[in-house]
Parts: C-alpha cells; sequence; structure tokens
C-alpha cells in the first residue's frame, strides 16, 4: 500500500492497532455535492485490503445537499460500482429522523429497513459503525434495541464544536458551514451522547482542514475522470469560499481510528460533550448544538480529535 491517498490518511506502512473489525459504513454519498463520502468508501476499501476490517454492509442514509435516503441509495448502487466494491452488501436507511422522544414508534417501512441492517450487524461480532453521515442508523439500532449495545465496540463520526466555533474560513465569500451531521439530526446524537458516550469516537471541522486537505487532482487518481471530474466542480466551488482549490474530507479521517498511531496523529482525547443551544447556528433549526469542553476523563466524555493540522 504506497499510494498518495493511502499515504495521506493512513501515513507511510500502516499497521493496524485493533483486532480485525467488522465495519457497517452508514453514508450520505452525492455523485455532484460533497466527495468525502466518496474519498471515505475508497479508504475503508484500502482498510480491509490491509486486513484491518472487513466492511459487512453500507446503509445510505439522508443528509448531503438534502437527500433522502433513497436517493442516497441511488448514489451508492453507482458509486460502489464505480469505486470496485460492487461485492458490498448495500442496505436501505431509514427515511425519517430519530424523533425527541426516543422510545416513540418506528414507522412500520423503517422498522423493516432496520431490522435488516440489525441482521448484518447481529450476524458477526467486533462491530464498528462508521457513521459517514447523521448519526440516525447508529441511535435507532441501539435505542429500540434491534442491536444489543455490547455487540457495537465503536461508533465513528464527524461532528462537535468548541463554545463559539465558527465553522467559516473568512477568506472568499463570506459563508459559515452547518455542523451537518449534528445538525440533520439533533435527536440521534443527543441520545447517543447520554446513553453511549464511551462508544462514541468523532472528528471535528477543525481536524480536516490545513494540511489535511486533498487536491482534486489526488482524488482523480483513484477515481478515474467521471469521480475526478466530481472532485473538480467541488473544488471549485470551495475555492469560492476561501479554501483555495481544496477539498477538507473530514469524514475520511475515521479511518485514523483503525490505524496504530492514528488518533495521536489527529490530536484526540477524551473530552466532555454536550448538546447545547448556541446563538451561532447556521440557521435557527440548527442552534441546538454538540458542544466540546475541556480534557475530562469521565463515563460521560467522548473521543474527540479536534486539531488543526500541524504536520
Amino acid at each position: 500500500m504506497s499510494g498518495d491517498m493511502e499515504n495521506h490518511f493512513l501515513g507511510h506502512n500502516p499497521k493496524c492497532i485493533h483486532p480485525k473489525s467488522n465495519v457497517l459504513i452508514v453514508s450520505d454519498t452525492t455523485l455532484t455535492g460533497e466527495i468525502d463520502d466518496t474519498v471515505s468508501l475508497h479508504m475503508y476499501k484500502q482498510l480491509e485490503l490491509l486486513g484491518c476490517i472487513k466492511v459487512i454492509g453500507v446503509v445510505s442514509i439522508f443528509g448531503n445537499g438534502g437527500s433522502s435516503s433513497d436517493e442516497v441509495h441511488k448514489n451508492l448502487s453507482r458509486r460502489l460500482v464505480a469505486l470496485g466494491m460492487s461485492s458490498w452488501q448495500l442496505l436501505a436507511g431509514p427515511v425519517a429522523r430519530m424523533p425527541f422522544d426516543h422510545k416513540a414508534e418506528i414507522n412500520a417501512e423503517d422498522s423493516r429497513r432496520l431490522s435488516l441492517i440489525a441482521s448484518a450487524v447481529n450476524s458477526t461480532n467486533n462491530v464498528v459503525i462508521a457513521e459517514l453521515g447523521p448519526f440516525t442508523v447508529s441511535a435507532m439500532l441501539l435505542s429500540h434495541k434491534y442491536v444489543e449495545a455490547g455487540h457495537i465496540v465503536k461508533i465513528l463520526g464527524v461532528g462537535g464544536r468548541s463554545p463559539g466555533e465558527v465553522f467559516s474560513t473568512g477568506k472568499g465569500i463570506p459563508f459559515a458551514f452547518r455542523d451537518m451531521n449534528i445538525a440533520e439530526d439533533q435527536a440521534a446524537i443527543g441520545y447517543l451522547v447520554k446513553h453511549h458516550a464511551s462508544k462514541l469516537w468523532l472528528a471535528t471541522y477543525k481536524t480536516g482542514i490545513g494540511k489535511r486537505m486533498l487536491k482534486p487532482e489526488q482524488i482523480e487518481a483513484f477515481g478515474g475522470a467521471e469521480i475526478g471530474k466530481h472532485a473538480g466542480a467541488r473544488a471549485r466551488l470551495l475555492g469560492y469560499i476561501g479554501y483555495g482549490g481544496n477539498i477538507p474530507c473530514w469524514d475520511t479521517w475515521t479511518t485514523s481510528w483503525f490505524i496504530a498511531g492514528g488518533a495521536e496523529r489527529l490530536g484526540c482525547q477524551k473530552m466532555l460533550a454536550k448538546m447545547t443551544f448556541a446563538d451561532i447556528g447556521y440557521k435557527p433549526s440548527d442552534r441546538m448544538q454538540l458542544q466540546i469542553f475541556s480534557e475530562r476523563k469521565t463515563s460521560d466524555s467522548i473521543d474527540v480529535c479536534h486539531e488543526t493540522s500541524k504536520e
């Protein structure tokens, strides 16, 4: 494994740090908007080739660009073929967001979908869920006992901010990002933080910027012309708002959990996290946010990677 992309995310000569994990990937892949899920799928395949993981399924979830779970499902069916991963089991994720009353009944169609997802999880052990979009699947599986908590080793994902932190480059056209995966299903991440904090490992906005960003040519090198065109369009858009033609791939840094030295490289540590209301939301509905605070090694803290690249 010596490709430029592999070295960028996993480092040179990567070594697996955990016993081989069975990984369920939950993705909100787009074919024209954000491209980090596409990069992440490629890198999870590299982890599989390295022997660190076995992918037991890929689940579609609503998220990027206002896409529904069913739209993302169609995107994934095309993108997995383009990436040479058509052998991976593709599963339809729930359509509805998690209700704030986490004991509320789930509609019949989503219950059917969650049962199929749970079958993939329950058929094996040492399961890690890589949430590359909102945290709906993990939260619903656990809150409604489709899967017992002890069956899931870790839930990897992206989200959270320090008090007062604003997701903006301060360059180009004035623009502030939403904390997308938190904002898209606030009830889901709130449930996990409250009931399963010890299972969470999160990369934040700061993790993927600076020298950790990609050039579109790096993506085209593994993805080919079609994916390269997608990356180029994304880079141009991000250039207008201050990224200088570079592409952050926050989701992909979740792969660091599987590699020796990966968490240390990202500056991960135990931190207190809780859902709070803030006045800096992208829009009023986003004001319930996952806030991360100072280092605190207690049962209500989570693993957070929140460091701007110093490499």
